[in-house]
């Protein structure tokens, strides 16, 4: 298979993050089989049925060259149509769901590998991780990270979207689902001394709160990563203009650059909450932390001494922060981020073929 025959096969397989990944975590085993390498696959929700793909290539001779990890997820977000399950190249481009986030870094990695076990002096070992749930809870590399260990420290890349850019850091994130409570009443009743009745006047409050916290706290400008930025994406609450709500549910979402501890900021933000309800009940939907790789890292000098690239940071969140506990990792791969998630997600070939080499090349030096 080239690269437009194997993009176009993945990405014909639904692997949405609220479905099973089965089907793709097969095709990619059996991919691999053929070329005599045999993958570990870990079960990681036994009711979705979602697997993780840990796969050794190792080297054939003795060295000092450090492991390389090539790491990506095998889940996209959800379709708007079922068309975007079926695969259209046009002009050297291929559009369909997840074909830039990230199956086009699986049919890089996947391809390097291939290359790869055609050498019959390997001076480094390959590991190729590739995980379930990214898109959803993150369920997937937490597992990974239970059943994964090495004995010294390597060379990470996650070969999300990049645009040819390196990420050498990103900013930490945090969801919360907080349910803040009310008393049922007729809004005559609602008065100065007595607004905590109201639930949702419970959630504003604090919603602005939290933005002062950030503001006064967390708020310092980073030259790299920008602002904390804060985001409420969900308010649900049900009643009529008449009625006092007993009941309000929100979500929200956090971002913070590595000079601040995520952990910190939720223990404030959970304190906000229950002085403002003691009953309020809260859950973490998600949580990841920060990473920053130095510079004059191993695998960054490699990186830029094997193509042209600018250095960059991400202020969105990947598995990248998971998996710096097994070395030096940086966010480089295929596609541009901009069409992520989108309705017409596209990748072009040529981007997969130069990947393709990138990688090959990092594994032989």
């Amino acid at each position: 298979m080239n690269e437009e025959e194997l993009l176009s096969k993945l990405v014909s397989i639904d692997s949405q993050t609220h479905k099973s990944n089965k089907e793709i975590i097969e095709f990619i085993s059996s991919f691999f089989l053929r070329l005599g390498v045999n993958p570990e696959v870990k079960n990681v929700n036994k009711n979705k049925k979602t697997f993780n793909l840990i796969l050794k290539i190792p080297r054939t001779k003795e060295s000092d060259m450090p492991p390389l990890i090539l790491s990506g997820h095998t889940d996209t977000v959800m379709i708007s149509n079922e068309e975007q399950l079926l695969p259209e190249v046009r002009n050297g481009v291929l559009f369909g769901r997840g074909a830039c986030d990230m199956k086009a870094g699986l049919t890089s990695i996947m391809l390097a590998c291939k290359d790869y076990l055609k050498e019959k002096e390997r001076s480094k070992d390959v590991y190729v991780i590739f995980t379930s749930d990214e898109e959803g809870s993150g369920e997937g590399i937490i597992k990974l990270c239970k059943d994964f260990s090495l004995n010294e420290r390597a060379d990470i890349i996650v070969a999300e979207p990049t645009n040819n850019n390196l990420f050498i850091g990103q900013k930490s994130c945090l969801d919360l689902e907080l349910i803040f409570n009310g008393e049922r009443m007729h809004s005559s009743m609602l008065q100065p001394n007595n607004l905590n009745k109201n639930a949702i006047l419970n959630a504003t409050s604090f919603i602005n709160k939290v933005m002062e916290l950030l503001q006064s706290e967390y708020q310092g400008y980073d030259e790299l990563f920008g602002y904390t930025s804060f985001n409420v994406g969900t308010i649900l609450s049900e009643g009529a203009p008449n009625i006092v709500p007993d009941k309000c549910i929100i979500k929200i979402n956090i971002r913070a650059n590595p000079n601040y501890n995520i952990d910190e900021i939720q223990d404030k933000v959970l304190r906000i909450a229950e002085r403002i309800d003691p009953k309020v009940k809260i859950k973490i939907l998600f949580k990841g932390d920060s990473f920053m790789t130095s510079k004059e890292s191993r695998i960054i000098n490699k990186i830029l001494n094997s193509c042209k690239c600018d250095l960059k940071y991400k202020w969105a969140w990947t598995e990248a922060s998971y998996l710096s506990k097994y070395g030096d990792v940086v966010i480089f791969g295929p596609g541009n981020p901009e069409y992520a998630h989108k309705n017409n997600e596209q990748v072009k070939i040529s981007d997969i073929e130069m990947f393709r080499k990138i990688y090959f090349t990092l594994m032989t030096k």
